[in-house]
């Protein structure tokens, strides 16, 4: 039902706006949810029904990648591990609130209250409510996995990025 709502509140779109926001506003705070977000969990869980375009998902969900490994790796951010924690914090505060708007209007958002129809690594994941915790583990884990590189970028030690307001 989330797409008859028209609303863009999945987490790959709420990472392109993000992306966005990052690479016109070099912010640290937007820089590291759109990087942590968007660097691989759309990828990780996509709803692939015969109906939708395969093509479209991995150029767009990969686009995202492509924009925040340009825009980190290419400017040699370095992030703390409190990054990790902060966009960690924003992603559950962001599914918070996509996950009122599902119990409000009955969508599926970000399947907060139901797996989708497609088979996704969510499957592995355990009956609902269960996966939800799973899936945050899991997210957890990528988030300091896609951390590990950033940590390492050799330039981004003599300069480490400071929070823009």
């Amino acid at each position: 039902m989330g797409s008859r709502l028209g609303l863009p509140l999945q987490l790959c779109d709420a990472a392109v706006w993000f992306s966005i926001l990052a690479g016109l506003s070099g912010t640290t705070l937007i820089v590291e949810f759109a990087y942590f977000a968007g660097g691989g969990m759309a990828l990780l869980t996509p709803n692939l029904l015969p109906t939708d375009p395969a093509v479209y998902f991995f150029l767009a969900h990969g686009g995202i990648v492509v924009c925040m490994a340009a825009l980190v790796y290419g400017s040699a951010r370095k992030f703390s591990h409190v990054s990790v924690w902060r966009a960690f914090g924003l992603l559950l505060g962001y599914a918070a609130f996509v996950g009122l708007i599902d119990r409000l209007s009955g969508a599926n958002f970000m399947f907060l209250l139901r797996k989708p129809n497609a088979a996704t690594p969510l499957d592995q994941m355990g009956a609902w409510p269960w996966y939800l915790f799973v899936g945050a583990a899991a997210g957890l884990a990528l988030f300091w996995l896609l951390w590990l590189p950033v940590r390492l970028l050799p330039a981004a030690a003599e300069r480490p990025v400071e929070l823009h307001h």
